[in-house]
């Protein structure tokens, strides 16, 4: 039984920007979260995240989540899944990235909300 970091709907973009802002309260620790597949290949092996929309620089262009590692089945673009595993960080190029080894991966039939804004 270890402990789950849930980032829920209403709040998901103030955790996310938590876990940014906070990284090392995070990495090493299971988190679960929701949101769409997103294909976003950065590096040999990663090539997938699991996002949401968000505010960006204009408008509504902004994308929040992790990137995926996951050895079974992946799902296909656009399916909305919730994601649950160890948040690591990874460097390419001078650039870090947040990745989760997922545990497990569960394709939903029901959508959350597509475009969060807090």
């Amino acid at each position: 039984d270890k402990e789950v970091v849930y980032i829920e709907e209403k709040v998901y973009l103030s955790q996310m920007t938590d876990v940014y802002m906070n990284t090392s309260d995070y990495v090493g620790k299971t988190v679960s979260w929701e949101g769409y597949m997103l294909p976003d290949e950065i590096d040999e092996g990663v090539s997938w995240a699991v996002v949401r929309n968000t505010p960006g620089c204009c408008g509504d262009d902004g994308l929040t989540g992790f990137y995926l590692e996951w050895g079974g089945t992946m799902p296909a673009e656009n399916d909305w899944v919730r994601v649950t595993g160890v948040l690591t960080v990874r460097a390419k190029d001078a650039n870090m990235y947040f990745l989760v080894e997922a545990d497990e991966v569960e394709i939903l039939s029901e959508r959350g909300l597509e475009f969060v804004s807090q």
